[in-house]
């Protein structure tokens, strides 16, 4: 073979091995995923233990290969951690630096970003920070803690403290903690620290803090007094007032005050006034304004969730539900387990099909996902005959409290111009909304013998489920007018 063939017989071939190769590499072939890691970080106290788990492309990673600051299991200074991704926190002196946990494709090699894990020494932690809230009576108190761990503050004038916030629970494997500190007098300084109790059953408690309150804002405190029984002593608590504005339209109408009459906690929404104003377990207030929107905030006054009556229509109206024009969001609101919550809202309808009694002001039950809208409704004219109008049809039927029964998720309505109460068929959403029972007169209910009709309830407000201890099962308490 000639020297020139040669030479183009070997171009040829590095010719075609370009283009296997570009082929290869153009041809569809991904690289292996980057794995990642959840929690994306930690706080764990010495010894404690927290599972991490490692996935790629949404998949549980395969035979994934575990390392903690880049030693394949780990070591006992920096923590250790098996195949499984359980990760042990170092106990013996702690690392200077927070270890890093990373993850490794043991086929294709490909390693995650770092997840940080800092050590929470119980007897020399980082101090936690008091920062002010937008409510000049309220402080708002930060730490960082472990996994499993529970956190109150405590507060007072002095350092025998002698108040206690609600407990708040750590975020999924520890990390920053964030406090409402509420219940303070107005321009008075107070010592407050956080107390953290943690997994392994200790409590240690945080270095004093000072805040200092705010002046209530100028000319809104409404004229408050409190008169007591001589020789009787009140239950303990604070009173949540919803108040009127009468006049100024500048008095505060949302107000919480001790028993001494003085003002702990306020919400700035005069004119208007809270109908109602509730506390929830997480710590938030739920309130609607009278004539405006619904609103959960927290105690520093921040709104987490709002829903205006035109924002309730045009849900309705998305969601292919007939309704007629709502009046208003009234008289009780309620949040449940699952997020959702039950709004009361009432509308008027004029029936066709009896001529003399006018427009009929009755309500309607919404169950509304913050994310989705409204998922179920429930009307009294669906389910109440017009018949039934103890008080007039004006405004049939005044409903006044709803409550979620958790037993089997239905829930219990109070409607006081019909003088029942009755139970609807909701099941947590799937229910038909049939009434399950009515209580009151001429209702599913009889009195015991010799009692007479005035013994049923009237005109009642506000019933709640109460738990029994002694009898263990669930009583209804009702408030009612005579």
């Amino acid at each position: 073979m000639k020297q020139a063939e040669v030479g183009a017989l070997l171009s040829n071939v590095l010719l075609l091995g370009i283009l296997l190769i570009s082929g290869c590499n153009g041809g569809g072939i991904e690289p292996a995923p980057v794995p990642t890691i959840s929690p994306s970080s930690a706080t764990l106290s010495p010894g404690q233990a927290i599972q991490l788990n490692a996935t790629a492309n949404g998949l549980p990673l395969t035979n994934p290969v575990w390392l903690v600051d880049g030693a394949v299991g780990g070591t006992l200074v920096t923590g250790t951690i098996t195949n499984q991704g359980l990760y042990t926190a170092p106990t013996g002196s702690m690392p200077i630096a927070a270890p890093q946990v990373t993850v490794r494709d043991s086929g294709g090699g490909r390693q995650s970003a770092p997840v940080p894990i800092s050590i929470f020494e119980p007897d020399h932690f980082k101090p936690g920070t008091i920062y002010p809230s937008n409510n000049p009576l309220v402080a708002l108190y930060s730490l960082t803690v472990p996994a499993a761990a529970t956190v109150q503050i405590q507060f007072g004038t002095t350092t025998n403290y002698g108040l206690t916030t609600w407990e708040q629970q750590s975020p999924e494997g520890g990390g920053g903690v964030d406090i409402f500190v509420a219940g303070m007098h107005a321009n008075t300084t107070y010592h407050m620290r956080a107390s953290v109790h943690l997994s392994n059953g200790r409590s240690v408690v945080d270095a004093d803090h000072v805040f200092t309150t705010g002046p209530l804002p100028a000319g809104t405190l409404p004229n408050l007094a409190v008169q007591q029984t001589p020789g009787m002593a009140p239950a303990p608590g604070v009173e949540l007032l919803c108040l009127l504005e009468g006049t100024s339209q500048t008095q505060l109408t949302a107000v919480v005050t001790d028993l001494a009459g003085n003002v702990i906690w306020y919400y700035g929404m005069q004119p208007l006034e809270p109908f109602p104003m509730k506390l929830l377990p997480n710590g938030d207030v739920l309130l609607v304004a009278a004539g405006g929107p619904a609103e959960e905030i927290d105690l520093g006054g921040n709104i987490h969730w709002q829903i205006s009556l035109s924002d309730v229509q045009q849900g309705l109206t998305a969601a292919g539900l007939s309704f007629p024009p709502i009046q208003s969001l009234h008289h009780d609101i309620l949040k449940l387990p699952n997020g959702h919550f039950i709004l009361l809202v009432n509308y008027n309808q004029t029936p066709a099909d009896q001529p003399g009694i006018g427009t009929v002001t009755g309500d309607a039950l919404i169950d509304w996902d913050p994310h989705r809208g409204p998922l179920w409704t429930w009307s009294t004219f669906d389910h109440i005959p017009l018949s039934h109008a103890p008080n007039g049809t004006a405004d049939w039927t005044h409903s006044n409290a709803v409550v979620y029964s958790p037993d089997d998720g239905n829930l219990i309505l109070s409607m006081r111009n019909q003088n029942w109460i009755v139970k609807i068929n909701y099941a947590n959403g799937v229910g038909d909304g049939k009434i399950l029972w009515h209580l009151g007169p001429d209702g599913d209910f009889n009195l015991l013998a010799g009692q007479a009709p005035m013994e049923w309830n009237y005109g009642q407000h506000y019933p709640v489920l109460y738990w029994s201890k002694l009898s263990r099962h669930l009583s209804l308490i009702v408030l009612q007018q005579r």
